[in-house]
């Protein structure tokens, strides 16, 4: 096939990957994408701007440290086809109260100090974007999250992501 004049191929790849499921929420998942390689790509002429919406992991652990602080609820929610979605540029405004939402690419926190609050965002944004509802945070980013609302404490484990990377590079033992 002839390339229209000032074109070229770019390459790509098959990226597969399996995602394990938080228990008792969701199962074992294989999933695909399909992608272009940056490598082969010029700014400005194959793509102007390429980027997924992420917060840093310090972000999270301030939120998880007050939801722990002021016994906040603590939703977690996954966006499914998050790359399909442009920006977001409404405003949103909640019952003058205050909601807190993370968003790491399609994995999403929400916390607020009335469950009515957060319901009400969830209901909103299924309405707009294929959603999963995951329920309480059990899990995000390889960080597992273990609650005790009536001792006010909240614990976070990286064993399992730990004991994988140790597993990837043969140092298990």
């Amino acid at each position: 096939m002839k390339l229209p004049e000032g074109k070229r191929v770019i390459s790509c790849k098959w990226i597969f990957k399996r995602k394990e499921g938080i228990p008792s929420v969701e199962s074992i998942r294989n999933k695909a994408r399909f992608v272009v390689r940056g490598s082969d790509q010029e700014e400005g002429i194959e793509f102007n701007e390429v980027f997924s919406p992420v917060v840093c992991h310090t972000s999270i652990r301030i939120l998880l440290a007050l939801v722990t602080l002021y016994d906040l609820e603590l939703e977690q929610l996954d966006m499914k086809t998050a790359f399909l979605h442009g920006n977001l540029e409404e405003e949103i405004y909640i019952d003058g109260s205050f909601i807190y939402f993370l968003l790491y690419v399609d994995d999403m926190l929400i916390a607020a100090r009335d469950k009515y609050l957060v319901n009400k965002l969830k209901a909103q944004l299924s309405s707009e974007f294929d959603m999963k509802d995951l329920g309480p945070a059990k899990k995000i980013l390889g960080i597992e999250i273990n609650r005790d609302r009536q001792a006010g404490k909240l614990f976070l484990s990286q064993k399992k992501y730990v004991l994988k990377m140790l597993g990837k590079f043969g140092m298990r033992n």
